[in-house]
């Protein structure tokens, strides 16, 4: 959404936030805006105090102070939430002080002022269809990118929807989506598809392409992440919209639902000679991979190689350990008292 620009990508042996910090430096850098280099911050991270906002406060404090990369040094960083007790807890956590912003997620005068005052807004503060929804409205209002970890669907197609002619009028660059949910799914996907079209040896690429992206998923979800799934539970339009292969586009050919379909049960891979069960980050994932898909088609020019044809297909699988494993991930989960 918003612009649309080249920005050249510089892959490291790194973590992934610095890379992400590499591309706000380029869009921030080739700015047509010079008004964005009078702003007062480069950064500001917007719910910060919260399990992931505290990960990237810490991952700012450090590179900030220690990167080898002089730019990265110079960075003018700012942390944002609701409740300056818990940012001064926080700097207190991290050794290191940022300047802090309070601004309510309903307070639009606040996210305004907090908007102007920044190149790129990060957010962290989800559910992000209730505490960024407005935060996003400043941001395409005033021209600042905005960037988030969200794993919503029904978010993102909501920010198309009303953001978007905002966004492009102001020059706001708005980039969801860009944490575990979804960059490795969709750069994933559209590198798999850049190498066998390379491959192929053919002008304009393979005709039909199957993507199936098999994930050993380990760990624990965020008290945000819980808390997004317990709101889409308890709104029917939203859980449709989650439920929608093609909610964020990529409808195309004779007959879009097949291969599309959301795993649902356990099932024994004959390829992969393993047992595999639902991915509930499917419901996102592969929503974001087949917009890619979509962007491409429609912005495809006649006689350039299109990586996604009509009949690309993805689909995302949880590998299982044992076949127990892969029935209990694909059992639907207990009813609340």
């Amino acid at each position: 959404s918003g612009r649309w620009r080249k920005v050249g990508w510089t892959f490291v042996e790194s973590d992934g936030l610095f890379d992400v910090l590499q591309l706000v430096a380029a869009v921030v850098g080739s700015s047509p805006y010079s008004s964005l280099s009078r702003r007062s911050y480069d950064i500001v991270l917007y719910g910060a105090t919260g399990f992931t906002g505290r990960l990237c406060a810490q991952y700012l404090a450090g590179i900030v102070q220690s990167s080898v990369e002089p730019w990265v040094r110079s960075l003018r960083v700012a942390i944002a939430g609701r409740s300056m007790p818990k940012l001064e807890k926080l700097q207190q956590e991290i050794g290191f002080r940022f300047p802090m912003l309070t601004a309510d997620s309903d307070d639009m005068d606040a996210l305004l002022s907090l908007a102007r005052s920044t190149c790129v807004c990060i957010s962290a503060a989800g559910p992000f269809m209730r505490f960024s929804r407005n935060l996003v409205a400043a941001c395409s209002e005033v021209g600042t990118d905005y960037t988030d970890i969200n794993g919503e669907a029904p978010f993102v197609r909501y920010l198309i929807d009303h953001f978007h002619v905002a966004a492009e009028a102001s020059g706001s660059f708005i980039v969801p989506n860009c944490g575990f949910d979804c960059v490795p799914s969709d750069l994933g996907c559209l590198a798999a598809l850049e190498l066998l079209h390379k491959r192929s040896g053919r002008e304009h690429g393979c005709s039909a392409v199957t993507v199936r992206n098999y994930m050993d998923v380990r760990g624990v979800v965020s008290g945000g992440t819980i808390a997004s799934g317990i709101m889409v539970a308890e709104d029917p339009e939203l859980e449709a919209q989650v439920a929608n292969p093609f909610v964020l586009g990529g409808a195309l050919g004779a007959n879009p639902a097949v291969g599309h379909e959301d795993v649902k049960a356990a099932h024994f891979d004959d390829r992969r000679l393993c047992w595999t069960a639902p991915l509930e980050m499917a419901r996102v994932n592969a929503r974001v991979v087949r917009r890619s898909q979509h962007l491409f088609q429609e912005h495809f020019e006649e006689g350039s190689a299109n990586v996604y044809s009509t009949s690309f297909s993805y689909r995302e699988l949880a590998v299982a350990p044992t076949e127990a494993a892969a029935r209990r991930m694909a059992a639907p989960p207990p009813a609340p008292p």
